[in-house]
């Protein structure tokens, strides 16, 4: 599944930390996750970040509008069924996708608590590469001035999170043209999406992945 397997510490508890570094087929990484999550029900192994991208691809929820998966269907790339919240988006190689399966139950956490801290995180380590970021009350994800530059979708069974959250890296392969440029992204119609590489040229997945581990909150 990974290529690098680390064990790090945030808040108070060892988490494991997966980094892979080809990209990951969506179906594949959700069987993964699967398997894992079922692990962590019987107590057996760590709780798990997997730093991970997919190939261009698109997701989506449950509640997304079929409309909005027609537009997906007729841009020619793969499109999942996605058992996370949230609705259709974009994926593919100059994303950081970060997905997470926690104990929610067993810290104590609820899922509105655990998407703030999600949203959190992501500000936390963007700030630190200098990107300026921030909540929009009533929507999840983050946001720059310029736009939306990081999703968040999850699921919890069990009392176990999956899936979790992408940052909108962006280098070679402009993402909000050829990817999100054909949809309606998270249903947003009047919401256009942004790269880190749109606002600082200079920073790169391992700079965003530094970032991330040094705000790890778990």
């Amino acid at each position: 599944m990974a290529q690098r397997n680390d064990l790090e510490r945030g808040s108070g508890q060892l988490v494991g930390v997966y980094h892979s570094a080809q990209p990951i087929d969506y179906d594949t990484a959700c069987q993964h996750m699967d398997h894992h999550v079922e692990m962590l029900k019987h107590r057996n192994g760590p709780e798990l970040l997997w730093f991970l991208h997919h190939p261009p691809l698109y997701t989506y929820g449950a509640r997304t509008d079929p409309a909005h998966i027609v537009m997906a269907n007729n841009t020619g790339l793969p499109v999942h069924v996605s058992k996370r919240g949230g609705q259709l988006t974009y994926h593919g190689p100059d994303q950081r996708i970060v997905y997470c399966m926690i104990h929610l139950r067993r810290r104590g956490m609820g899922v509105t608590e655990y998407i703030g801290m999600l949203q959190q995180w992501i500000m936390n380590a963007l700030n630190r590469c200098g990107v300026v970021c921030c909540i929009v009350p009533g929507f999840v994800g983050v946001w720059t001035a310029f736009g939306k530059i990081a999703s968040i979708g999850v699921r919890v069974s069990g009392g176990i999170s999956s899936h979790g959250l992408a940052i909108n890296v962006g280098h070679k392969h402009p993402l909000r043209h050829d990817g999100f440029g054909a949809i309606i992204p998270c249903g947003l119609e009047k919401s256009s999406m942004i790269s880190v590489s749109e606002l600082n040229p200079g920073l790169t997945l391992s700079d965003i992945d530094a970032a991330l581990l040094a705000t790890n909150p778990f």
